[in-house]
């Protein structure tokens, strides 16, 4: 949360309160992977998805040209707070992945924090996945990540008939904000719902604030094919960011990557 905020929190300012503040993992995991398929040098990279922009500026660091892609202006806002300073090596744009519109421009694009899972269609995955590869450079890279549902599933407890949300509470001076998530399977449409109740107390003031969000329970083969039909090869994949070699997705999470042939 930004420090010295006052008034309302918003619902960017929630779920900042419970973001890892470790980026090393996925930072690390880009550059051994980048690194694989042999690009170096100062590359020009999309990040899908950026929120509020916590890679950005140590992959900056790394040497690389960022630009950073968010559907949601308060997560934006954020980032923007967190890049300043860093222009223009580091240039943020409002949109997800429907709204890239690029030819030829990026080395690598990242979309590690599922925003392909938000796309509910195989039309809209689909349509996805040709604006990245006209947006890639020949020989560019794209790394998708997010929730491994089919093993989630499998590890699933069914919940008791009137089920109890799993709370974690964050606390600072004046401020406790306690976060309930609770899921919905709609197995006709194969979508995951995940739903968020916020209860913050702050100055002595309580509110209760609802988010939900909407996943594909995607399949790794679904992905690959989904690659392959966009034209994408030597796609290899990845259970999460320790991996250092492509390896059957074993886990709640799965990452891919796969190159524009160049």
């Amino acid at each position: 949360m930004p420090a010295g905020r006052d008034g309302p929190l918003d619902i960017g300012d929630l779920y900042v309160a419970f973001i890892p503040g470790d980026h090393t993992p996925p930072v690390e995991f880009l550059l051994w992977l980048t690194t694989a398929y042999r690009l170096s040098g100062a590359l020009s990279v999309l990040d899908i998805g950026c929120g509020t922009g916590r890679l950005l500026v140590p992959l900056s660091d790394a040497g690389w040209r960022m630009t950073g892609l968010e559907p949601c202006e308060e997560f934006l806002a954020r980032a923007r707070h967190a890049v300043r300073g860093s222009e223009p090596a580091i240039n943020l744009r409002h949109g997800g992945l429907l709204d890239i519109d690029d030819q030829g421009r990026f080395d690598a694009m990242i979309a590690i924090s599922d925003p392909f899972w938000y796309l509910l269609s195989a039309t809209e995955r689909a349509e996805a996945l040709q604006r990245v590869y006209t947006a890639l450079k020949p020989g560019g890279i794209v790394v998708l990540g997010g929730a491994n549902f089919v093993w989630i599933l499998q590890h699933y407890r069914s919940p008791s008939p009137s089920p109890s949300p799993s709370p974690s509470t964050v606390r600072r001076p004046g401020l406790e904000i306690t976060r309930s998530p609770t899921h919905e399977i709609d197995p006709h449409d194969a979508v995951w719902i995940h739903r968020d109740c916020f209860t913050v107390s702050q100055n002595g003031v309580a509110t209760t604030v609802r988010d939900e969000h909407r996943f594909a329970i995607l399949t790794p083969p679904e992905v690959t094919s989904a690659l392959q039909a966009a034209g994408f090869g030597d796609i290899q994949t990845f259970s999460n960011f320790e991996s250092r070699a492509s390896e059957r997705v074993a886990g709640p999470h799965m990452i891919f990557a796969a190159r524009r042939p160049g």
